[in-house]
């Protein structure tokens, strides 16, 4: 299953390499291929080898980037993509990661004359984690039949996956962010944890394979296993069990873009509204959205849900089946981080199966039995440290006393 996997992938790189070709010769004639080029922008990401050659020279040149090297922070500039950006080459083959990772090590080298922190190839790490993950689990991108995955009675509700694959979620910064990735086919990792939250445990309760497959449709750096494992980790189904977490659509929105340029310049429809107001548009008084000429639930939609009453039910939701896993495999399993000795705990509901024996500890990596896999474990860790104390939830406001009613009355039927 997994060599058709790679089969497929290798077929679908080849079309693009030849589409990418075709559209470098002859840019005007897109549409010659089916797609409807009326009103698109200029193309952000440029394919090839070459490009991704001249990207990481770009890359390597932020010399004081590499120095000083830390978790990467998130700016209204670093929502947009930039042009030293890399993962849809590594993802199409275009670059080498073996290539990158000694490349990046010796200028790090070069730079600080010491041995670089794990740290430093943190995103190449995670690459390598889900791969491993992913290795003889053929239903790694699926719920049932998957080992490592915790089962959660999803809820289906095709027309909330719409609203939030569209960008029509009533949030801004959720709507704003699913925009730019139909637009460009990139989003920020962080705009990821954001919207893949959004969609799973903290808001619409959807499934995160139903998640998963808008991201493979959309993202050029959309991998199987990263894909299907980041979004596990997302929804708490394996890897992360700090569901009590929640990223706040207007906390993180209002953190991440403060003045919100990034909103005006994916949801153009609320470019007027002054920023108090744009995270939250619905609490702007009837006159503010008309003199912005958007008027909330006509021109702009009403919030799909009331966060705040609706992520404290999914937690509810969560912590029940978090404690039916606890009773059903014994206290101290239930847990899907490193603990003190370095051992990851991975959630498995196949009491007493095959599976249970060989995934109860992290054996998708075995045991770790030297320095460097502890170092190893130590860097993801970090990471899961770092991203687990981000955005915590912040209740949005009301709304103003027109938009007030609609707005609860859409939280009782959530």
């Amino acid at each position: 299953a997994n060599f058709r996997r790679i089969r497929e992938s290798f077929k679908s790189n080849l079309e693009a390499k030849m589409i990418g070709l075709f559209i470098k010769t002859n840019p005007r004639k897109l549409f010659v291929l089916g797609f409807d080029t009326e009103g698109l922008r200029p193309p952000v990401w440029q394919g090839g080898e070459s490009e991704a050659l001249a990207r990481l020279e770009r890359h390597l040149e932020r010399k004081a980037w590499v120095a000083s090297f830390g978790h990467p922070k998130m700016t209204p500039q670093s929502l947009m993509a930039s042009q030293t950006g890399l993962s849809p080459y590594l993802r199409f083959g275009c670059l080498s990661t073996r290539l990158f990772h000694y490349q990046l090590t010796d200028l790090y080298k070069k730079v600080k004359k010491a041995t670089p922190p794990l740290s430093l190839h943190g995103q190449l790490l995670w690459r390598e984690f889900f791969y491993c993950a992913a290795t003889n689990n053929p239903n790694f991108d699926k719920m049932v039949g998957n080992p490592i995955c915790v089962q959660i009675p999803w809820d289906k509700n095709p027309e909330a996956l719409a609203k939030w694959s569209n960008g029509q979620t009533g949030f801004p910064w959720i709507d704003a962010v699913m925009t730019q990735l139909r637009e460009e086919g990139w989003i920020h990792h962080l705009a990821r944890h954001a919207v893949a939250c959004f969609l799973t445990r903290g808001d619409l309760w959807i499934s995160w394979e139903e998640g998963m497959k808008v991201f493979e449709e959309l993202l050029l750096d959309a991998d199987w296993s990263v894909n299907a494992g980041s979004w596990m980790w997302h929804s708490c189904s394996s890897f992360f069990q700090q569901f009590f977490h929640c990223y706040c659509p207007v906390r993180f929105g209002r953190k991440a873009d403060p003045n919100g340029d990034f909103i005006r310049k994916y949801l153009p429809i609320l470019r007027n509204y002054p920023n108090q107001h744009i995270h939250e548009p619905w609490t702007a008084p009837e006159s503010v959205q008309k003199a912005a000429k958007c008027i909330v639930s006509k021109d702009y939609p009403l919030p799909i849900v009331n966060h705040r009453n609706i992520s404290r039910i999914n937690m509810e939701r969560m912590k029940q089946v978090y404690q039916q896993l606890s009773r059903y495999r014994g206290p101290g399993i239930v847990a899907s981080a490193p603990d003190r000795k370095g051992t990851l705990l991975v959630l498995n509901p196949h009491v007493g199966s095959k599976e249970n024996k060989n995934f109860s500890k992290f054996n998708l990596l075995r045991e770790i039995h030297n320095d460097q896999e502890n170092k190893i474990m130590e860097a993801v860790k970090e990471e899961i440290d770092y991203f687990e104390n981000q955005f915590m939830n912040e209740p949005e406001r009301a709304g103003t006393s027109a938009n007030k009613k609609q707005i609860y009355s859409l939280s009782q039927k959530n």
